[in-house]
């Protein structure tokens, strides 16, 4: 996590809504059984395909499919492995000073961003289609005046309560005038 500032105090930690990683788990299964129908499709022509290729006999035909299929594997484990950091080490950070928002890229690069409270200008939410609006899940917008206009926190659950959360710090900050 992030270190706090003196008399900082922490509102919200928010993550990616959860159906996001059940859609790629369900990618994952899929990606994982594919190659049994693979498999069956081998196991249906094995005569064709050993007629077909007829310097190559059947065993080492499947020698081959192993080994590809062990390559696979390992890159689909991967992808999941890196599918999976990326929603765990997504974080958007929200205290009464400051919105950190943590946004993992690959497995060795990090961004971090930090926008005070006091310099937020706009803070905007959108849902789009049918799973947003049903499972409630979607995208804040903070913008600032800063080179980088825009700070989406996408794929929020609850993100009209989300953005009501930071206008209440924004106006709680502009009516104490805390310091930055």
């Amino acid at each position: 996590m992030i270190p706090l500032n003196e008399n900082e105090n922490l509102i919200l930690t928010l993550r990616r809504h959860s159906v996001w990683l059940v859609i790629k788990l369900i990618s994952f299964a899929i990606l994982l059984i594919g190659p049994a129908f693979i498999f069956g499709f081998l196991e249906y022509f094995k005569e064709p395909l050993s007629r077909l290729f007829i310097m190559i006999n059947v065993s080492m035909l499947e020698e081959v499919y192993l080994f590809v299929l062990s390559v696979f594997y390992v890159f689909v484990w991967l992808y999941f492995f890196v599918d999976f950091l990326n929603y765990w080490l997504d974080v958007w950070i929200v205290t009464d000073r400051r919105v950190v928002i943590i946004n993992q890229q690959g497995l060795f690069r990090r961004n971090i961003s930090e926008i005070p409270i006091s310099k937020i200008q706009d803070i905007s939410f959108s849902i789009h289609g049918f799973l947003e609006t049903t499972l409630n899940y979607g995208t804040v917008s903070i913008r600032t005046a800063s080179e980088q206009a825009s700070f989406k926190l996408e794929e929020i659950a609850h993100p009209e309560k989300i953005k009501q959360d930071l206008l209440n710090l924004m106006h709680k900050a502009q009516n104490t005038s805390l310091p930055v």
